[in-house]
């Protein structure tokens, strides 16, 4: 049932992010956030950036430019995680 609900969950936001590609975009702050709420640690956006599952796009050249992330290819990760979790468990 989990899987069921982060697999429609990220095909909605993937519609979103297709129609409207501004309101897909969060903050890093509220990745991280989200992240906290669904369970997973903020510290996991970071691995999935350097593992290219996520591409965070920063707003200006600063070093203190906002960098913000796709919610829609954050859902994406979270369910394809949760797609392994149960093919694991059926070996």
């Amino acid at each position: 049932m989990a899987l069921m609900s982060a697999a429609i969950d990220a095909g909605v936001q993937a519609y979103i992010r297709s129609v409207t590609p501004m309101e897909d975009l969060v903050s890093q702050s509220e990745a991280k956030r989200y992240l906290s709420r669904v369970g997973i640690k903020p510290s996991m956006l970071g691995s999935w950036a350097a593992a290219s599952l996520i591409t965070p796009v920063k707003r200006g050249q600063s070093k203190t430019a906002k960098v913000l992330y796709s919610l829609a290819e954050i859902k994406k990760v979270i369910a394809a995680g949760k797609l392994e979790q149960v093919q694991i468990k059926n070996l």
